[in-house]
């Protein structure tokens, strides 16, 4: 990525005038970066997937590092920032999530377990939606929520599911979960930007 020179990866675009990095997904904001004197990449596909993945390291005119781990699917392309002390995707993918997940549906991991902590809050499946906002958002959710069975303990989050249900998410596949217990655990770093609307699945570019 070369200053003055705009740049595309996916449905991401990239505006690099003088110091300033202006990102944008689909002519919506997603965040701007000052200073900016250098720009590490890294790009890598993951087969199994068929994602492409991207690693950004910003470096400003004060020594600072910001970092940007971006990845796509066929609906969108995800901007997640993460510790500026990661300088390699080897490194990001276990800082991310614990890499023993069962199942991944975008930010969210789910894992098996086998027992709920006794020490577990029960929560009413009128209210799981709210108690869970914080792993789950507004944007991941089970159906029928009748076939589960939701428990929070320590921050961590449960769920027994006593028959099938759907974890579904409207830009993701929706994920079929067989009876057990799992634990869902969110992605580390913050999403940009914070507060998105549903985006629409048009053909990306892949231009770099």
């Amino acid at each position: 990525m070369k200053i003055g020179l705009d740049a595309s990866f996916y449905h991401l675009h990239f505006q690099w005038t003088g110091d300033l990095v202006r990102l944008t997904r689909q002519d919506d904001y997603v965040t701007e970066i000052a200073d900016v004197i250098r720009i590490e990449e890294e790009v890598r596909r993951l087969e199994e997937s068929e994602q492409n993945i991207l690693l950004l390291r910003f470096h400003d005119r004060h020594g600072r590092v910001r970092t940007l781990f971006i990845d796509n699917d066929p609906v969108q392309t995800n901007v997640r920032e993460i510790a500026s002390e990661l300088d390699r995707l080897d490194n990001v993918f276990a800082w991310l999530l614990p890499l023993d997940y069962v199942y991944r549906q975008g930010d969210v991991g789910l894992y098996r377990r086998t027992e709920i902590p006794v020490q577990a809050d029960k929560i009413s499946t009128s209210s799981y939606a709210d108690r869970f906002i914080e792993v789950l958002s507004k944007r991941h959710s089970l159906d029928p929520v009748g076939s589960c069975e939701f428990y929070s303990h320590n921050d961590k989050f449960y769920v027994h599911v006593i028959a099938p249900v759907r974890l579904n998410h409207p830009e993701h596949e929706s994920i079929s979960l067989e009876t057990g217990i799992y634990e869902l655990i969110g992605a580390r770093g913050t999403p940009l930007p914070e507060f998105v609307g549903l985006r629409t699945n048009e053909k990306p570019a892949l231009e770099r």
